[in-house]
């Protein structure tokens, strides 16, 4: 499955795809994002029901669990709901990019809105709302990881894979 085409929404290799009803492929948080906002596919416009993400048919590319194997070197991590999430793959870098290059804050996408990373203060607000916090973390560490960027690692996460 490395072959598919870039996001339509975030123009980058789709990171964790999601197939919706539609049959259209989106990155995870891009799809994620845009049925939060209106229920809609972003191309075709068709209702996809809230539940979806509860249930969401993932492309298989290689599983959430593999991926939540860290390695030796530093991963950024936002406190969530009952521990930690790493941020998806590209988030990550670019917050990484940025912490090496001592820079204060930064502005990323994250499932269609724009949130501002304070690297000072380890936290990050959606822009627009600064009161509604996280912590962030850097750290090597994969204690009670909860899962990839709102995709959870239990095992019956891995039913939602499509081969």
């Amino acid at each position: 499955m490395s072959d598919l085409e870039p996001c339509p929404v975030c123009r980058n290799k789709p990171s964790h795809p999601i197939k919706l009803p539609c049959n259209h492929i989106f990155c995870f948080l891009c799809a994620k994002g845009s049925i939060l906002h209106n229920q809609k596919c972003p191309l075709c416009r068709q209702h996809i029901s809230l539940s979806f993400l509860n249930n969401p048919q993932l492309i298989q590319t290689e599983s959430i669990s593999e991926n939540t194997h860290l390695d030796n070197d530093y991963h950024w991590f936002y406190e969530g709901h009952n521990g930690w999430w790493l941020y998806d793959e590209q988030t990550s870098k670019e917050i990484e990019n940025a912490f090496q290059q001592k820079e204060l804050f930064i502005e990323v996408l994250i499932a269609g809105y724009i949130y501002i990373i304070d690297l000072e203060k380890m936290i990050q607000y959606r822009k627009g709302m600064p009161n509604k916090l996280r912590k962030i973390q850097r750290a090597k560490t994969d204690t009670n990881v909860k899962g990839i960027a709102g995709l959870r690692t239990h095992p019956h996460s891995r039913s939602n894979l499509v081969q």
